[in-house]
């Protein structure tokens, strides 16, 4: 295993560098563990804990988790390209300027903070925009050019803002205060999450925080506001 270049045993970069398999193989280690009854055990190899404080997580099934998952990335993706669509239904890709309808081959809802290591943020209504499917899945998403057109689109101010936001999940997932792997077992969340977007709250930034602050830390937010004061 090379870890300077950060290459995982099978070949595969890893997409977090603390992390010493690749997100496919954490994945299918998930499955094959969750088959071998020993869930809780998956992915030792890293130094995260496999933890939560909502005592009905460790109930819920996977395949139950990425039923969830798929409702919830389905509704924010309609969100953001409807909100970025013409009136015919076409979206421009904001990385190289395609025009497409949406659809597998044509316009997808790409994220700025990749909605896997920063899964707190994966229905953050501005953490997307269209993007087409060869620079969002075969171009790695193209960040540099995609960002630079979300501060265009969107503007600096709300960027920044989501930019803070990121860094500051990241920051707690290193110190255990979010739990990495959480999003595999997080359905209280990914719940909340939905019924905010279905109840017409999609833009409501403030909900978004809000289910973060009840659903995704691994401490009470009093202990949080005092580790933020030191």
């Amino acid at each position: 295993m090379d870890l300077k270049l950060g290459k995982c045993p099978c070949g595969r970069f890893r997409q977090n560098p603390e992390h010493l398999l690749c997100s496919r193989c954490i994945l299918e280690k998930a499955t094959t563990n969750k088959r071998k009854g020993s869930w809780r055990n998956f992915g030792k190899e890293t130094d995260h804990k496999v933890i939560s404080n909502k005592p009905d997580l460790e109930k819920s099934s996977y395949a139950e988790v990425l039923k969830q998952q798929g409702k919830l990335q389905t509704l924010w993706s309609k969100n953001i390209t409807d909100n970025f669509a013409d009136k015919y239904g076409y979206l421009f890709c904001l990385s190289c300027k395609k025009s497409s309808k949406k659809g597998l081959f044509g316009i997808h809802a790409g994220h700025l903070y990749e909605k896997a290591e920063y899964w707190p943020l994966a229905a953050h209504p501005f953490n997307g925009a269209p993007q087409c499917s060869n620079c969002n899945v075969n171009q790695g998403g193209q960040q540099l050019e995609f960002r630079r057109a979300m501060i265009k689109e969107i503007g600096a101010d709300i960027i920044a803002e989501l930019e803070v936001l990121a860094e500051t999940i990241a920051r707690y997932q290193k110190s255990g205060v979010i739990n990495v792997r959480a999003r595999f077992v997080n359905i209280p969340f990914i719940e909340a999450e939905i019924k905010r977007i279905k109840s017409g709250d999609f833009f409501d930034t403030k909900k978004q925080m809000d289910n973060i602050r009840n659903y995704a830390l691994n401490i009470p937010i009093e202990s949080l506001r005092q580790l933020e004061s030191l």
